[in-house]
């Protein structure tokens, strides 16, 4: 009578179902990073900003194994984000509506309200200036380095799950 054996069917089967699952397998892992990557966010972000660098929300699942990281911080208007300004810069800024732009020098400065009118308790040259224009801004360029870091983590993180 012959016999034969199959070795290794087991662990086959095994991975083959583990990677039908990949997202559910993978999901601590990448919430692990997508943590730590909101931490680098924050500590990479200029400190001359320490409210915006502040904004960073903490990951929320969009999915499995999907999360999003993001910061809402925007000008006054709301138009634009600082965050993009920040990361990419920005151009001359010119007055739209008004003869000159107002620009504030302090916090005290900072709280008048668009289109109102300073106050009398806020000082010319100390709170506020107006100007004809606004200089432009370098970027800072220190989002880009934090996803190449994240992704490459990521990659041999999964890779560490998958081999196991």
């Amino acid at each position: 009578m012959a016999e034969y054996r199959i070795t290794g069917q087991d662990v086959v089967f095994k991975n083959i179902s583990r990677l039908s699952t990949i997202k559910r397998v993978c999901d601590p892992t990448v919430r692990g990073i997508a943590v730590s990557a909101s931490g680098e966010l924050t500590r990479a972000t200029p400190k001359k900003t320490g409210t915006i660098a502040r904004q960073w929300s903490t990951p929320y699942m969009q999915g499995l194994s999907s999360y999003r990281i993001e910061n809402r911080a925007t000008t006054a208007d709301g138009k634009h984000s600082l965050i993009e300004i920040l990361d990419k810069g920005r151009g001359i800024v010119r007055p739209v509506v008004a003869k000159r732009l107002y620009i504030p020098l302090t916090n005290k400065g900072a709280s008048k309200k668009i289109g109102a009118k300073p106050s009398k308790s806020l000082v010319y040259g100390v709170d506020y200036v107006y100007a004809l224009k606004s200089r432009p801004t370098k970027p800072k360029n220190f989002i880009a380095p934090i996803n190449e870091k994240i992704k490459q983590r990521l990659e041999t993180e999964i890779n560490k799950v998958l081999r196991v």
